[in-house]
């Protein structure tokens, strides 16, 4: 049986609640159609309620039968559990999604097609002496699962900005570096400098 595996990307911040709401609806609506999900995965940022991540969340309680990844910088792991609390810059708390019994941590080069995902969280861990710039987090995910036989992947997008329109200019470049990439576009908006700013996409 062929798994699919499922991306989440979007912006970091300005989010507001009832926006969240609709975002959300409008993603069960697409995971409804989309068959035999292996695990859902995103780039590693911590929780935040006005982020693209507060959707992560939402799903691991709305879809407690599904897995999830996160590429994380090895250094920076301790954010993707509950335990950690930070106000960001944009005076937002940031935690983080589960406590240690309910995450695996493992190396990128541990992480391959025979490694079982038995937690509601495994974090893939990607050394940060070979990381080039955010977005190559998760350019280097998708790399390591195209390594691992993943030709296909679902990939919805809650808005972007330039870490994401980074990592999509370089899998168009380098095709045959990554699974391929089927879009879902989120029509969505967030406030930025008390601005509405809409999804965009090219």
């Amino acid at each position: 049986m062929e798994m699919t595996v499922v991306l989440i990307r979007g912006w970091s911040f300005g989010f507001n609640k009832q926006e969240q709401q609709n975002n959300h609806e409008k993603i069960l609506k697409h995971l409804r159609v989309i068959k035999h999900i292996h695990f859902i995965a995103w780039d590693g940022d911590p929780l935040s309620k006005d982020s693209f991540s507060f959707q992560i969340k939402l799903l691991m309680d709305a879809l407690p039968h599904l897995k999830f990844v996160a590429f994380k910088n090895a250094l920076k792991k301790e954010k993707l559990l509950d335990t950690y609390k930070k106000t960001n810059a944009w005076n937002v708390e940031e935690t983080g999604f589960v406590n240690e019994d309910n995450c695996d941590f493992v190396t990128l080069d541990d992480f391959d097609k025979t490694f079982q995902i038995d937690k509601l969280l495994t974090t893939v861990l990607i050394p940060d002496e070979i990381i080039s710039g955010y977005a190559d987090i998760g350019l280097r995910g998708l790399r390591k699962l195209k390594e691992n036989d993943v030709q296909e992947c679902k990939m919805i997008l809650l808005g972007g900005g330039e870490c994401v329109k980074k990592e999509q200019a370089t899998i168009k470049k380098n095709q045959a570096d990554y699974p391929t990439i089927s879009s879902i576009y989120i029509d969505t908006y967030r406030i930025n400098k008390n601005t509405i700013e809409k999804s965009v996409y090219d």
